[in-house]
């Protein structure tokens, strides 16, 4: 019986070095990818929280966080609600991707009518897209002629530079 219980211990020891070995650290072993990742996201590690998160709603406010609003797109492109689409929208709106956050506010309008915000920002995403479009209209002058400085001028009537005689040595 002792001797049983003793060969069942070492083979559940060699399975869990084998297990720390396979995952890499002591964490791995009992949590998982998303519950480290938001470790790491209550520790202001976003970036790291957003390569570790799998759930796609934590992988864009992780991405969002750090930044990277183009990846926050993406993965808030995987949520299929209006909460999806607006969050969408957000982050192409900071990346300043305004026809792209058109669209993803004007999804999340349409799965919920009564979303005052997602309306919101749908009408400042047009505003917005329209404001840039109407400069350029108007600071477009046809002229393609590159205009520069006639001549360059340097200043040093207070003899403040120092005069450097540079050799090979």
């Amino acid at each position: 019986m002792v001797r049983g219980l003793a060969i069942i211990t070492v083979l559940a020891g060699v399975a869990l070095g084998w297990q720390f070995s396979q995952a890499g650290d002591f964490a791995s072993l009992w949590l998982t990818p998303d519950q480290q990742a938001r470790l790491a996201y209550e520790g202001l590690e976003f970036q790291e929280a957003y390569e570790r998160f799998e759930d796609p709603a934590w992988k864009g406010v992780a991405a969002y966080d750090s930044g990277l609003y183009t990846e926050s797109a993406a993965a808030f492109g995987r949520i299929p609600t209006a909460e999806g689409f607006y969050n969408r929208g957000n982050a192409f709106m900071k990346s300043r991707d305004y026809g792209k956050a058109i669209v993803a506010y004007e999804q999340a309008v349409a799965e919920a009518p009564d979303w005052i915000e997602a309306q919101e920002n749908l009408d400042l995403a047009t505003y917005t897209l329209e404001y840039i479009e109407r400069v350029r209209e108007q600071s477009d002058t046809g002229d393609e002629s590159e205009l520069g400085a006639d001549d360059y001028v340097f200043d040093n009537t207070k003899d403040r530079g120092l005069e450097v005689e540079i050799t090979q040595q």
